[in-house]
């Protein structure tokens, strides 16, 4: 299903549904700032026009008030409204960043900031993207429990996995498992650094995440032992390369 366009009322309450979870119409009219707080019939008449757009759902009823969530990501939503953005300009980039850059909303961001700042969110869409075939994966038991790499990136169902050959599909699974990973040191401190490749390091531990991991899928029998040595010495074992 096409995401839907949403208007700046409907992102307003999407941002509420993103930041706090599962809310009551009541609760997100009351996240509004007193001053512009739309009515509770506006709020209310706006997320019926989201359930009916499938960027809610009811989820529970307590009482009276039915409880509402998000559907729809907040990257989702966010990349629907800058092509939208972009396709007023007939998809050229150009205009757009030559106003950004004039009104000062642009800044430029330190060298050793592209690696939090823009790799993390980028490996962070493409877990997105895999979701529904990433998020049971155990990150010590990698070698062992995907061994059919193209039937997994066959259940994703986009137009690309569908169209696409074994090769293709095995390549696509490995880059989305090396990104989930990537992201899961990152969130467990371990350190990120772009210097001669994208190396996580800990101690005297270090993982190259779009090296090693499909080396270890692959199964690399030294890739696979060095691979098992650091997820048992590091704490890595047991953990999920997706966090719930």
């Amino acid at each position: 299903m096409a995401l839907p366009s949403l208007t700046k009322l409907e992102l307003q309450i999407m941002e509420a549904l993103w930041n706090k979870g599962a809310l009551a119409i009541r609760e997100i009219q009351e996240n509004f700032p007193i001053r512009n707080r739309p009515a509770y019939t506006t709020v209310q008449t706006t997320v019926y026009r989201l359930e009916t757009k499938r960027a809610v759902r009811r989820v529970r009823k307590i009482s009276n008030a039915h409880i509402f969530e998000a559907l729809v990501s907040r990257n989702a939503a966010h990349r629907r409204l800058i092509d939208d953005l972009l396709g007023l300009f007939g998809g050229r980039t150009q205009p757009v960043m030559a106003h950004l850059i004039e009104s000062g909303k642009l800044t430029p961001i330190d060298w050793s900031d592209v690696p939090t700042r823009v790799y993390i969110p980028m490996w962070r869409n493409v877990v997105e993207k895999h979701i529904n075939v990433l998020r049971d994966l155990m990150i010590d038991a990698l070698p062992t429990n995907k061994t059919d790499l193209a039937a997994e990136g066959r259940k994703l169902g986009t137009p690309q996995a569908r169209l696409a050959d074994v090769d293709d599909l095995e390549s696509m699974m490995k880059g989305a498992v090396s990104a989930a990973v990537a992201v899961r040191l990152f969130e467990e401190g371990w350190t990120l650094s772009d210097a001669a490749g994208l190396h996580f390091t800990r101690d005297q531990f270090d993982i190259e995440p779009f090296v090693d991991i499909p080396e270890v899928l692959d199964g690399d029998a030294d890739a696979v032992a060095k691979w098992t040595t650091t997820c048992q010495a590091t704490g890595l074992a047991g953990l999920l390369v997706v966090r719930n």
